[in-house]
């Protein structure tokens, strides 16, 4: 058998391999082992002399005469590299993707099945899920079961199909597939306002905006962002915290010109002007989950029409350069009043105390804070998402925040069961309320214990958040 390693590092070595290399070493959601019994069944059935393994891995059963090419993700397996979503893949007779496209969000898989498309090879032989009714969409690293003869894939009847330990193999011409109509189906066309036509100045939160921006150049087919004229705004309409933009778009609704609107998180839920729960808007979004129970509080017509979502980060840009951590601790503070000296305490513990005021420092400064961080303290009355939090995990920081849950007003109204870190969980950090508490957590605080940066790049990255943006977008 001639036989080939290479590894397929998407995106260049960045965040899908820190996604797959964590995942192989230390596995959140690992499919059964499956058996080659299957495989050797479906090679049996046509005339395969050589192979791609796009999930390298089944390589010591193929028969001596098949020409293998294995490819892999986790760097150390195999000496060189190729991104399968996009760099050119050898011709073969058949490529094997097993356990490998259920970890995949639908944008990954899209580009997948297209770039095997190109190859020019003949057969493609995945797992699918047959008496599965339903797909559900995923972040790329999550696994999910599949389908592919239904929504969103609708691939036509496998050649053959070999039952497995979980669902089964199948087998189809490549050519008998069509990605990229279904990619288009997929992902809608979208127009993306910050601010109303004809407007100079954009009132949405503009960390929130470049987001979905950034993620958008990673997601979208068909997309706009500003057009200059309403007769290039598309289908579907996304706003994200101008209201003037959103009264406007309300009018295209009202009159035909778009099929569906989305707005929100970021804005001002005044009596007086609450517009988003006028009933042509399709959905509000709401950037956690204590912000959305107030609003159905104050406005129970939203509750139907929630959709619960978050801006992402760009875990490129808020990437640690792998340097040794220091004993220093990040304190920021924003809001609040808490009893006890933090300072004081974080010096005791024997950790220079690096001092980050909310308003008061550049991008450049906090993210230099974070690299020389082992740990960061956070202090703020309340966040409906906390996107400052979001960048110390994509750094590596763990965060330990100050989380009071008092009812505070705002804009006329009383907001109950608060948070100052909805997003916080046992992989990013942890909460406190009293400085006693927060002593006992710097005293057992071990960084090993925590995985910041694996969690944003499964579930907080501009790509995620965009990517449930079009869940929305198309009604899934």
């Amino acid at each position: 058998m001639f036989c080939v390693l290479l590894a397929y590092l998407w995106l260049h070595s960045s965040a899908m391999q820190e996604i797959f290399t964590a995942e192989y070493h230390e596995p959140l959601n690992a499919a059964k082992t499956s058996s080659n019994a299957s495989l050797e069944m479906l090679l049996a059935l046509y005339p395969i002399h050589s192979l791609v393994d796009a999930g390298c891995g089944d390589n010591p059963w193929i028969p001596p005469q098949i020409v293998y090419t294995g490819v892999d993700i986790v760097e150390g397996m195999v000496p060189h590299c190729l991104d399968i979503t996009k760099d050119p893949l050898p011709a073969a007779d058949l490529i094997l993707c097993r356990n490998i496209l259920e970890y995949f969000s639908y944008r990954d898989i899209f580009s997948a099945l297209q770039n095997f498309q190109n190859s020019g090879s003949q057969y493609l032989i995945v797992n699918t899920q047959t008496e599965l009714e339903k797909n559900q969409e995923t972040q790329t690293g999550m696994r999910r079961e599949l389908n592919f003869q239904i929504s969103p894939f609708f691939f036509p009847e496998p050649l053959a199909v070999v039952p497995e330990a979980e669902g089964a193999l199948a087998i189809w011409r490549l050519t008998d597939i069509d990605p990229k109509r279904r990619e288009q189906e997929t992902f809608p066309p979208i127009t993306f306002l910050t601010k109303a036509i004809g407007a100079h100045k954009s009132h949405s939160h503009q960390a929130v905006a470049n987001s979905v921006i950034r993620g958008l150049k990673q997601v979208a087919t068909d997309y706009n962002v500003d057009p200059l004229c309403v007769d290039a705004v598309k289908a579907h309409v996304v706003i994200t915290g101008d209201e003037f933009a959103g009264l406007q778009a309300y009018e295209w609704k009202k009159q035909g010109r778009i099929q569906r609107l989305f707005i929100g998180p970021n804005f001002a839920p005044s009596i007086q002007n609450f517009f988003i729960t006028w009933p042509l808007i399709d959905g509000f979004l709401g950037n956690s989950a204590w912000y959305e129970n107030n609003l159905v509080r104050f406005f129970p017509t939203l509750k139907n029409r929630l959709c619960p979502w978050f801006a992402g980060i760009d875990p490129e840009e808020w990437k640690p350069s792998g340097g040794q951590k220091q004993k220093k601790a990040l304190y920021y503070y924003k809001s609040g009043e808490v009893q006890g000296d933090i300072p004081a305490l974080l010096r005791k513990w024997g950790y220079e105390v690096l001092l980050i005021r909310y308003g008061s420092y550049t991008p450049q400064q906090f993210k230099q804070a974070l690299e020389e961080s082992a740990v960061a303290i956070f202090v703020s009355q309340s966040e409906t998402q906390g996107l400052a939090l979001a960048e110390a995990w994509s750094m590596n920081v763990p965060v330990f925040a100050w989380n009071p849950k008092t009812p505070h007003e705002w804009d006329g109204l009383l907001w109950t069961d608060t948070s100052s870190c909805p997003y916080l969980n046992s992989m990013v950090g942890q909460e406190w309320q009293t400085l006693e508490q927060l002593e006992q957590l710097l005293q057992s605080f071990d960084p090993s214990e925590y995985q910041p940066r694996r969690w944003v790049l499964l579930h907080m990255s501009d790509k995620v958040s965009v990517e449930k943006l079009f869940s929305y977008v198309r009604g899934s």
